[in-house]
Formats: structure tokens, C-alpha cells, sequence
């Protein structure tokens, strides 16, 4: 009826965040889709696909067995480089974290 003016998103399971995650860091489409974006987006999108591999690693439910570690030097370099992150600050300690984790397996 045209009363709803906002709209909600769905709730995003843990499976379906991993499954995207894999597709943008994984897949020739996807990270040919990350480079068609600004610098912004590409990085906080590969930032926060990193994070939900990692946490999919931590709990065992990587199902495709994505090893985010190769990926982490080089999202490391643009974090550092990129200025105008509202969590600046936050990204680059997050990441050196992950990293501690896959040196040490």
C-alpha cells in the first residue's frame, strides 16, 4: 500500500555469508567484480570477506577450505595505504591477528 517506507534486510546466516565470502576472494568473478569497484568498497569488501573465512576456519565450517592467508599481505598493503576509513585504526590490527593465527598452524 505503499506505507512501508524502510526496508529491512534479511537475516544473513553464517552459511550464506561464507558462501559469498568464498565467491569474492575465491572465484574469477568475484574478484573481477571487486575490481570493477572503487578502491573503498573493494578493500572493506575483501576486509570483511576475510574476517568471515577466518571465523568460518576458527569454527570448522569452511566447507570449501578458502585459505584467506595469501590474501592477507596484500589487504594488509592497501589498508595501510587507503586513508578516509571511518575504523582505520581497527582493520590493520584485526588483520595482523588473522595473520598470527594462520603463521602459527
Amino acid at each position: 500500500d505503499g506505507s512501508c517506507t524502510r526496508v529491512v534486510p534479511a537475516a544473513c546466516t553464517h552459511e550464506v555469508d561464507t558462501h559469498y565470502a568464498t565467491y569474492f576472494l575465491n572465484t574469477l568473478a568475484g574478484r573481477s567484480y571487486l575490481l570493477r569497484r572503487d578502491s573503498r568498497y573493494r578493500i572493506l569488501a575483501t576486509y570483511y570477506a576475510v574476517r568471515v573465512l577466518y571465523q568460518a576456519d576458527l569454527s570448522g565450517t569452511n566447507i570449501y577450505g578458502v585459505d584467506v592467508h595469501p590474501i592477507l599481505e596484500r589487504l594488509q598493503s592497501d589498508i595501510a595505504l587507503y586513508k578516509g576509513l571511518a575504523r582505520q585504526k581497527e582493520y590493520p590490527a584485526t588483520l595482523e591477528k588473522i595473520n598470527t593465527h594462520y603463521r602459527n598452524r
